[in-house]
């Protein structure tokens, strides 16, 4: 849907990721990537919520151990940077570019979720 929605747009994605619509998705949306073994990318879908669920978000993120390196650059939550030891995040202002980078990632990985 987000792809379709936004075209990936870097600004489309972002408001589309802070709409109430995609908020409350976000828990199912992060447990199918949990279920898919993609814990590094649930974490920085977590990163999404408004405000950050960091008990939910901080849990995978635990659990992520090396797949978290493969998703660092598309972390932007200090807190979230700073708990998974990955000093170099995105910023808050550069979310939207991130967000964009990130779903074509995913995209490219053919998960197929639920």
């Amino acid at each position: 849907f987000l792809v379709v929605y936004t075209h990936l747009d870097p600004q489309r994605l972002d408001q589309c990721t802070r709409s109430p619509w995609f908020q409350l998705r976000i828990p199912n949306f992060a447990q199918s990537l949990v279920d898919c073994n993609l814990l590094g990318a649930a974490t920085v879908v977590l990163q999404c919520t408004d405000p950050v669920d960091y008990s939910r978000a901080l849990q995978v993120a635990d659990r992520a151990n090396d797949q978290l390196m493969d998703v660092a650059v598309f972390i932007w939550d200090a807190n979230i940077a700073e708990f998974t030891q990955h000093a170099q995040c995105a910023t808050e202002a550069e979310r939207p570019v991130v967000l964009a980078a990130f779903f074509q990632w995913l995209c490219s990985q053919n998960i197929p979720l639920k």
